[in-house]
């Protein structure tokens, strides 16, 4: 699921990720109910049919042999196949991304809003501090200096 990411970005991650969530469902109900149930009762229909007995598809039909699942075993081998050369392909496409540096660009960006982050902070401490100097001027307002100003109650002068 990490790939979808990887591969697709993040502007649409949420839709591709229930799309890869979904998939593995969908894709078993496809196989084991529309393939292999389909194929398993048209086999064991043959069978019977060649005992000389009638049956009804999907209803008690018993399949005994290889044949069963000889063609679901070779539909299911082939998209298993197809699944490995995609992702083979996907490894070639792939691979000068991944020998290189794959977050620099990450960091790249991180490091720039970061500072930009910091500058932005100093510049409001530096307001706060002006405009605390301004309103203790305007109310008389005066620190003792011998003393940190951080830790000490200021001196009010209320003459």
């Amino acid at each position: 699921v990490a790939i979808i990411s990887e591969i697709f970005g993040l502007e649409h991650y949420s839709t591709l990720y229930n799309v890869g969530s979904i998939s593995s469902p969908v894709g078993s109900y496809i196989f084991n109910v529309r393939v292999a149930g389909r194929l398993y009762d048209r086999e064991a229909l043959k069978q019977t049919e060649a005992l000389g007995l009638t049956g009804k598809v999907g209803k008690g039909l018993t399949c005994t042999g290889v044949q069963c699942y000889r063609m679901v075993f070779i539909i299911i081998s082939a998209a298993t196949l197809f699944g490995c050369l995609v992702s083979s392909v996907l490894v070639l496409r792939t691979e000068k991304f991944y020998k290189g540096d794959t977050y620099q660009k990450f960091r790249e960006e991180g490091l720039i809003k970061e500072s930009d982050l910091v500058l932005a902070e100093n510049r409001v401490v530096e307001s706060k501090e002006t405009e605390a100097k301004a309103a203790n001027a305007a109310y008389g307002i005066t620190s003792n200096s011998s003393l940190n100003s951080e830790y000490q109650p200021a001196n009010i002068n209320l003459r």
